[in-house]
């Protein structure tokens, strides 16, 4: 039987890697950051999927996906 259900909305209970990783490649961009968080929204609203996000992610970052 089921006592409880927790949501962890933005971080409370678990960090958001995202974060660090913006904060790290995209924090004197502040147009990069905007795309990142779009493209945040759209993966976090299930507009794509984890494979594509990652890929977006790095591609615009620079960095290897994997």
């Amino acid at each position: 039987m089921i006592k409880a259900v927790i949501f962890d909305c933005f971080g409370v209970l678990t960090k958001d890697n995202l974060l660090a990783f913006r904060a790290k490649h995209f924090e004197h961009n502040k147009e990069l950051w905007a795309t990142v968080t779009e493209i945040n929204k759209k993966y976090d609203s299930g507009g794509m999927h984890f494979k594509e996000f990652v890929y977006k992610i790095s591609s615009i970052a620079g960095v290897d996906p994997e």
